[in-house]
């Protein structure tokens, strides 16, 4: 039994004798078509379109745009929109315009830390970002995963992304297969120039699905926004908290008191999650360093087991992850600079704070991820 309804937006051309739909559907097994349409076919579904939206279809010397755009088509805004978005999921959320079909919810392995969101719903199924500035960004990022139901076994079942200048069409720039994903994976996918403009929107849909928790999926942390221009130093003390402009991930972090020292951000894995702190892309010159100072296993006893906090720097947007000091043996021929400790760091046996001073060498466009643990890395 059908659960919603659906109104439809028609031409003709033959004075009402036949008609068509003004917009047409794209789908991943339509090999002669770029973009896709939403609604599909001209078709407003309620459960996509309750409450007031807005729609924007040019017909030529007819157009009257909405305040806060302008332009031939509409599309372009005359008021200042966000340049980046992150979501972690944990609570209502001002980012997005819609979402069909998927609520927060415990997800059935770690996706990244806490709540995801989880799309499992019978009838539409999609996440429409509200419009942003996107002139200077660089790529969309999230975690991602199929099937804690069933994963899908079509083609038209693969999640999509695109963007969208006017709400109406959407041009595809990402294709999450559904044969991938089946556990849960990082993911970055880069705009196209086309897409960098103020008064953009970024969608996930998944046009087709088998009923209520059928091929469902589940998202997590993302993030639209970076920088076609990386800065070159970055200093954060915590003082305000955490900066999700200067830090891409935080999963499990928070910011106060740790062992005596205020302002200090801190993390523990939780539930077998990550605690993760992974800063913005940083273009790292000749001559930089990176300085910290970390404490693990503060209030512990000194016998205690306590997992430790692991360095690692990426340069291909968080794809793949080598430690900042590699370990090297003093007859390892690939190591041309000695031997050395690979940069994962322990707790002191009486608790002191301890500082890290390493200098970057040879490491140009790079992200430093602070990964997995306590105060401000990675643990496994």
């Amino acid at each position: 039994m059908v659960s919603f309804l659906e109104v439809q937006l028609l031409y003709s051309h033959d004075k009402g004798v036949t008609w068509q739909p003004v917009t047409r559907s794209c789908l991943p097994s339509h090999l002669n078509c770029e973009k896709y349409t939403f609604p599909r076919d001209s078709e407003f579904l309620s459960d996509m379109t309750s409450g007031w939206n807005r729609y924007n279809v040019p017909l030529p010397f007819h157009t009257r745009c909405d305040p806060g755009w302008g332009g031939f088509d509409c599309s372009a805004s005359t008021i200042d929109l966000p340049v980046y978005s992150y979501d972690m999921f944990t609570g209502e959320s001002y980012n997005w315009y819609k979402v069909v079909g998927g609520k927060r919810t415990k997800p059935c392995k770690p996706i990244a830390s806490g709540s995801a969101l989880h799309f499992t719903g019978n009838c539409s199924r999609g996440l429409i970002s509200r419009f942003f500035d996107l002139s200077n960004a660089e790529y969309v990022q999230f975690n991602f995963m199929y099937g804690c139901g069933t994963p899908p076994d079509n083609i038209d079942e693969s999640v999509l992304i695109g963007y969208s200048t006017n709400a109406v069409d959407w041009t595809t720039f990402g294709n999450l297969h559904y044969l991938n994903y089946r556990s849960p994976s990082f993911v970055t996918i880069m705009l196209p120039d086309d897409a960098k403009r103020n008064g953009t929107a970024i969608n996930f849909a998944q046009f087709k699905n088998s009923g209520q928790n059928e091929d469902d999926w589940l998202i997590d942390n993302l993030r639209i926004g970076g920088r076609n221009v990386n800065p070159d130093m970055m200093m954060s003390d915590f003082t305000y908290g955490i900066d999700a402009a200067e830090w891409k991930t935080f999963d499990n972090i928070k910011t106060g008191v740790y062992c005596e020292r205020s302002e200090v951000a801190s993390g523990e894995i939780v539930d077998d999650e990550s605690a993760t702190i992974t800063t913005q892309d940083l273009n790292i010159h000749e001559g930089h360093m990176l300085q910290f100072w970390y404490n693990i296993g503060c209030m512990r006893p000194w016998n205690a087991s306590v997992a430790p906090v692991h360095l690692q720097y990426s340069t291909d947007y968080g794809m793949t992850w080598a430690y900042v000091t590699p370990q090297c043996l003093s007859n390892d021929p690939d190591c041309l600079v000695g031997p050395s400790m690979a940069s994962v760091y322990y707790g002191d046996p009486m608790g002191r704070w301890q500082r890290v001073i390493i200098p970057l060498e040879g490491m140009t466009q790079s992200k430093y991820g602070l990964g997995r643990s306590f105060y401000i890395v990675k643990t496994y």
